[in-house]
């Protein structure tokens, strides 16, 4: 990873952290996090993607959120960087081309989603005007489910994302919960 130090994080911590950082650089008229973001991207996706979806933003427990205008190509590089350590270390598959390419569609929704549900400035309607129910309800329930003071003073982001993760990580390529009938 060039010449930066990799802190391996657990799963518990990468959402603990993702739940602390606030979107659009604290900006917006309601606290929203990367947490939030994380979870409603993944519901866009199929099944079977969305561990992806999920972890598309985790190396931001690492260097936070940055608005896309002002990321460079290095920042990028970097973060890159650190989400391929991460899938290694978790003996995870990276995305395939494809794949990102929904997982990046799924990212564009929540992203106007957020704007329309009052999570970003009302001045962003115009640059943002695509609408999408189904995104637009699971970033509701979002600010519902996870109160931003509990997000920031508790441990709810870490727990949930964890418990994500293991529910996620059971979904074969077909999109099919893997299920131990031995082990109920």
């Amino acid at each position: 990873m060039n010449d930066l130090e990799f802190e391996n994080k657990s799963i518990f911590s990468i959402g603990r952290s993702l739940g602390r950082i606030c979107r659009w650089a604290g900006n917006g008229p309601i606290y929203f996090s990367v947490f939030q973001h994380s979870i409603v991207v993944a519901l866009l996706l199929p099944p079977a993607l969305r561990l992806a979806g999920l972890l598309h933003d985790a190396s931001e427990s690492w260097t936070a959120d940055w608005v896309s205008l002002y990321k460079r190509e290095d920042f990028r590089v970097q973060e890159r960087d650190i989400a391929a350590r991460l899938y290694s270390d978790l003996g995870l598959t990276q995305p395939t081309v494809e794949e990102h390419r929904l997982i990046k569609e799924a990212d564009h929704k929540a992203l106007h989603a957020e704007v329309w549900c009052g999570c970003a400035i009302e001045a962003l309607k115009e640059r943002y005007p695509e609408r999408d129910a189904e995104a637009e309800r699971s970033t509701r329930e979002a600010i519902y489910n996870f109160p931003a003071d509990q997000l920031v003073l508790t441990d709810i982001a870490g727990v949930e994302f964890e418990r994500l993760f293991d529910e996620y990580k059971n979904y074969d390529s077909d999109g099919l919960l893997e299920v131990d009938l031995w082990a109920v």
